[in-house]
């Protein structure tokens, strides 16, 4: 999924940082246990905004949730964010932040977006085809998005292929209106 560039630069800050310092793997299983409490939408989201509590009561949470239990580099890293109201894009900077470790051991991270849940099957096999198409190793994560009618899209960085039924309809309705003229 694209990503904002002010994400990827701090992503990519965190991330040069982490490597210098040897902190990558700590930094790494620290945001990824920080990206678990995005699941719990709303008290994350309380946590983040730089509208729900003062920007002093939003530095204690912080503190009070990772002193002791997360890397120095990780606790200095948030609470950096906190203090510049850049909490919004946490989730954002977490995901990029991973695609930077995934692409510095080789493997290439990818999106495969269908309008159901795909079977272990199928996303091995899509996996599969994807790695010989762009000659690298994948680290595939699956969204359901019921917005599709049908089919999936695989996004590749940048690159959307785009092979759902609301692409091949849009297709067909630009063929047939471009074709009575």
């Amino acid at each position: 999924m694209p990503r904002s560039p002010l994400a990827t630069r701090y992503a990519r800050a965190l991330f040069e940082l982490a490597k210098e310092q040897n902190r990558l793997d700590a930094v790494r299983a620290d945001l990824a246990a920080i990206a678990t409490l995005g699941n719990e939408r709303d008290t994350f989201r309380r946590m983040i905004s730089p509208y729900a509590f003062s920007q002093e009561v939003r530095t204690a949470i912080w503190k009070d949730l990772l002193d002791g239990k997360a890397d120095e580099l990780t606790v200095r890293f948030i609470l950096f964010l906190v203090s510049k109201r850049r909490g919004s894009v946490l989730l954002e900077i977490i995901r990029a932040f991973e695609d930077l470790c995934s692409e510095e051991k080789g493997i290439q991270p990818i999106e495969i977006v269908s309008a159901r849940p795909l079977s272990s099957q199928q996303l091995n096999a899509i996996t599969e085809r994807v790695e010989a198409r762009i000659q690298s190793k994948v680290s595939a994560t699956q969204t359901v998005d019921p917005a599709l009618l049908g089919g999936l899209q695989i996004r590749v960085r940048d690159t959307v292929y785009d092979f759902s039924v609301n692409h091949q309809l849009d297709k067909l309705y630009r063929a047939m209106t471009t074709a009575q003229r």
